[in-house]
């Protein structure tokens, strides 16, 4: 976040894919521990707050440095309370989506049951869709501002809809660390800001 403030959005991006990677492996590791019914529900709980600071203020903190100096100067005062309006919905999104989420999971582990699929969009994914439309930026020159807004939006809508996506399998994320970690490298050593 200190990042998006000093206006190196390339830094605050690769921070915000440094969390998705670490997220991926975090349940894989607390399963391996010996942990009673109280520990397992406290790292429910831990983990959904850590994923509302990375995936869900984190990435409003980048955009309103991105969108609120973009809109500030093309609207003025009107700009920077859309900029704020739009930024708190994300983040309220993505509150809503956790608690969902936590609700679900309490239920899920009274019944001994695992998760199959996640209902909407995990908030997790803002991790590798944020910085693929940085990278399209850099790459075929999109207006960024904009775009990271309308990716804002559409993403809220997507954390709380009700359609299903599959629950990946430790094993595979593997894979998706293959895809996200050259993003991570362009990122990291691209030139500009």
């Amino acid at each position: 976040m200190r990042f998006a403030m000093l206006g190196q959005i390339r830094y605050a991006l690769l921070c915000l894919m440094l969390c998705g990677i670490c997220d991926m492996f975090d349940g894989t590791l607390a399963k391996r521990a010996t942990r009673n019914s109280r520990q397992v529900n406290f790292g429910v709980q831990i983990d959904s707050l850590a994923d509302l600071t990375c995936f869900g203020i984190q990435p409003a903190v980048i955009g309103y440095f991105i969108f609120g100096d973009y809109l500030k100067d093309v609207l003025g005062l009107a700009g920077t309370i859309l900029t704020i309006v739009v930024m708190c919905a994300y983040i309220l999104a993505a509150l809503i989506r956790l608690a969902y989420y936590n609700v679900i999971e309490a239920e899920l582990q009274k019944e001994h049951a695992k998760r199959v699929h996640y209902d909407g969009l995990p908030v997790t994914t803002s991790a590798l869709i944020l910085p693929v439309i940085y990278s399209a930026y850099t790459w075929f020159k999109i207006p960024f501002p904009p775009t990271y807004a309308i990716a804002m939006v559409a993403v809220s809508a997507a954390f709380l809809m009700k359609f299903q996506i599959p629950k990946i399998k430790p094993r595979y994320l593997v894979v998706f660390l293959a895809v996200g970690l050259p993003f991570v490298i362009y990122l990291f050593f691209s030139t500009g800001g």
